[in-house]
């Protein structure tokens, strides 16, 4: 009796208690918009400084590279006509007051400081903005007129007129990924090849670095992970793994703050100069893939394929020329994942040739 006493007192309290309704919830609602753009540029061409090294003679020391680089960024408002095939103008780009409304362009220098910011503008929602004789790395900051992501690009060129290393090196500037991959690079006698990391952000990073030959992995001997600390620069010199190869392949994962990154590369054949480039990262891997614009009247390119997957393959190579497909130069050969030399191909990061 005294241990059912309790809980009869408890049932009728429950019995009694006035029931209550179940409480409506109200699901919030939250629009996530795109933030402006920001596009960091590879800056000039620099080579290692064993190559700068000046000699007894200073009339061989070897010319440096332009210092300087020049930039021009097109950005445009996403309800554009000229997004949809026309030019036309309209009163929805335009503010209460009559003015255009144009995405704002802001250039910056690796420091911060404001480089350019009065971007020429139409009443079509366009802005552009151009810089000349910038110095070091320099980046692009584009928003629409309501804050938002613009349809934006921006262009850097880098162009030594004479000396050593004469070239004219056009990259498109782009935002910090975690992944990238490169193919192409030689490391032949007199050639160089740089791998740039580049950390803009205010957290370390750590990249997995890997590359790849005809034969292979190379062997990274302790090299493989590279730590890039805030607002700095690493460079892996890349003959320093991998000499003597016509065309070796880089593959890069990044741990923690996205990195931009970029290979230059530079040519000598002893006193005669051979220029020097910038490679951007290459897309992603694709079945079909198509290299307009190839010029074969100098030196022959070549094509250089790689496998990212785990098991063999066949590439088909058609060249076409200005009278159709050159049947000579279209062959077809089974690509092995043993020997593929990067983790991406180079479709669309070399000059179409006969494959050699």
């Amino acid at each position: 009796m005294a241990a059912l006493l309790p809980l009869a007192l408890a049932a009728g309290a429950l019995a009694l208690a006035p029931s209550q309704e179940p409480a409506s919830v109200e699901h919030a609602e939250v629009e996530s918009r795109p933030g402006a753009s920001t596009r960091w540029c590879h800056g000039p061409l620099q080579l290692p400084e064993q190559i700068l090294e000046e000699g007894s003679d200073s009339e061989l020391s070897v010319t440096p590279p332009s210092a300087s680089v020049s930039l021009r960024t097109v950005s445009v408002e996403p309800a554009s006509s000229l997004l949809f095939g026309t030019v036309s103008g309209s009163a929805t780009l335009q503010e209460d007051d009559g003015s255009v409304r144009a995405p704002s362009i802001v250039a910056r220098d690796a420091e911060g400081a404001v480089l350019g910011d009065e971007p020429a503008s139409q009443d079509m929602g366009v802005s552009v903005l151009g810089l000349q004789s910038g110095q070091g790395t320099l980046h692009i900051t584009s928003a629409a007129s309501d804050g938002g992501r613009p349809v934006a690009d921006t262009l850097q060129t880098t162009s030594t007129a004479s000396g050593d290393y004469r070239s004219l090196a056009v990259t498109r500037c782009g935002e910090p990924t975690t992944e990238a991959s490169f193919l192409g690079a030689s490391t032949e006698t007199g050639d160089s090849s740089v791998l740039v990391l580049h950390n803009p952000t205010d957290r370390p990073a750590t990249a997995s670095v890997q590359l790849w030959t005809e034969d292979g992995p190379a062997a990274m001997e302790g090299r493989s992970q590279v730590v890039v600390a805030p607002g700095a620069e690493e460079r892996v010199l890349l003959e320093s793994v991998a000499a003597g190869r016509e065309a070796v392949g880089v593959d890069v994962s990044v741990l923690g703050s996205p990195l931009s990154m970029h290979v230059q590369t530079s040519e000598r054949e002893g006193l005669t100069p051979g220029g020097a480039e910038i490679l951007d990262p290459l897309p992603a891997a694709a079945t079909e893939l198509v290299m307009p614009g190839v010029d074969v009247a100098g030196t022959a390119p070549i094509v250089v394929l790689a496998n990212p997957q785990g098991v063999d393959t066949m590439a088909s190579v058609e060249v076409v020329g200005p009278d159709g497909p050159v049947e000579a130069a279209s062959p077809s050969r089974s690509s092995s994942s043993r020997r593929a030399p990067c983790s991406a191909p180079l479709w669309t990061g070399c000059p179409m040739a006969p494959i050699r």
